[in-house]
């Protein structure tokens, strides 16, 4: 009897620790998944416009891009020092990445690698395989780690870990391959200046950063555990992120107007475009003056420059400077239709000027943002320089009887 009482209480001993530990283990698994998000959200904002970023699809995180891709581990909240030599987690990460390679999940030679272990800090092969770049710097890496793990035959690197060196060791070339192509980052553990980084860099306000970061937050977990529950991995192309993101901050943080980027140009520059450019052609044909001339070559280059730089940034995407450009089109139609009605008496350069000076003096919004004035003058001249438009009335005739190269 007295044995039958100490078994059952032998067992629920066992099962107060038991449940003790899940309570305990509970903070670091939520802390674990939350970070996973927002390595999520940290790669969704370093993408390309064709890149997809998935979560715990052929990694924790991993970046589809064309022709490659990223592969992250994260290794946070697992130990007191994930990157130290002896460290399991540490390895895994390795083993790992080789399996995947030996499996054909994963091409070595188009594929970036990220170990992230925020808060830790890095041992002597850690640093070592960080450092390594080029094929013979990471075998000789591999041998710093082989000789730091086995200093002689009778230390032992433990149970735990045999096996995964066994599968991380298994194959040098693939290893080598690996730390060729490898970054580790160790952020702080509740590190968000990288998130507030990109997202000042691309497209919100200092004032608003944080209301933004919070909605990104959001929308991303909210886009994750939909998937989740549908059964479908968690996939989210940029493309889909950015137009969410930069709805939701033309609606949050209204940029009254887009920001100057382009210098005017250099004197050079000026005298290449005044020789060469279709646009200015376009000009002499209704006699403009070489003020009217210099200010076009500004308003063309600064605004060619500034187009590139708002779509790279996120502040416009790229079809919404196409219906820009369209918009703009017919605009120049409308006018040109009135001008030959009204003034259909003037002469062909006087109606050329008027249509130039009335589709100058038009104001346009951009993706419901004002926009500068030499910006939509600039765009104008692209669409000259095209021939998309012109002002002279028969410019489709005339502008192109010289043999000049265009710019």
């Amino acid at each position: 009897m007295a044995k039958k009482l100490a078994a059952k209480k032998t067992g629920r001993k066992t099962t107060q620790t038991a449940k003790s530990r899940r309570t305990s283990d509970a903070p670091d698994a939520y802390r674990g998944f939350a970070f996973q998000a927002t390595r999520f959200l940290v790669h969704l904002l370093r993408c390309g416009p064709e890149d997809v970023v998935s979560l715990e699809f052929i990694d924790d995180v991993y970046v589809k891009r064309p022709g490659g891709g990223t592969a992250e581990q994260q290794k946070e909240f697992y130990s007191r020092n994930a990157l130290a030599n002896r460290e399991p987690a540490f390895w895994s990460a390795f083993a790992n990445w080789a399996d995947s390679v030996r499996a054909g999940r994963i091409d070595p030679c188009c594929t970036d690698f990220v170990l992230c272990a925020p808060g830790a800090k890095p041992g002597q092969i850690a640093d070592q395989f960080h450092a390594a770049v080029t094929d013979a710097q990471a075998k000789a890496a591999i041998s710093f780690a082989h000789s730091t793990l086995y200093q002689n035959a009778s230390q032992k690197v433990g149970q735990t870990l045999n096996p995964i060196l066994a599968r991380a060791f298994q194959d040098t070339d693939v290893l080598a391959k690996i730390l060729a192509r490898l970054t580790i980052e160790t952020p702080p553990v509740n590190d968000q200046d990288e998130l507030r980084t990109s997202l000042l860099s691309k497209f919100v306000s200092e004032d608003n950063c944080d209301e933004v970061l919070t909605w990104a937050h959001g929308w991303v977990k909210q886009k994750i555990d939909t998937l989740l529950a549908a059964k479908q991995v968690a996939s989210i192309p940029y493309k889909t992120f950015n137009e969410a993101a930069t709805n939701y901050v033309r609606v949050h943080d209204r940029i009254d107007i887009l920001k100057r980027f382009a210098p005017r140009p250099p004197r050079e520059v000026i005298d290449e475009h005044l020789k060469l450019a279709r646009y200015v052609r376009q000009l002499r044909l209704i006699d403009l003056g070489i003020d009217d001339l210099m200010r076009a070559v500004n308003d063309f280059v600064q605004s060619s420059v500034d187009r590139t730089e708002w779509a790279s940034r996120g502040y416009v995407s790229p079809e919404h400077l196409d219906d820009f450009a369209g918009d703009l089109q017919a605009v120049w139609s409308n006018k040109l239709r009135a001008i030959k009605i009204i003034h259909k008496a003037a002469s062909e350069i006087e109606q050329g000027q008027l249509l130039y000076g009335q589709c100058s003096e038009h104001s346009m919004h951009l993706q419901g943002i004002h926009i500068p004035d030499y910006f939509l003058k600039g765009s104008l001249h692209a669409l000259a320089n095209a021939p998309i438009i012109g002002w002279h009335p028969r410019y489709p005739e005339l502008v192109d009887k010289s043999n000049d190269t265009t710019v």
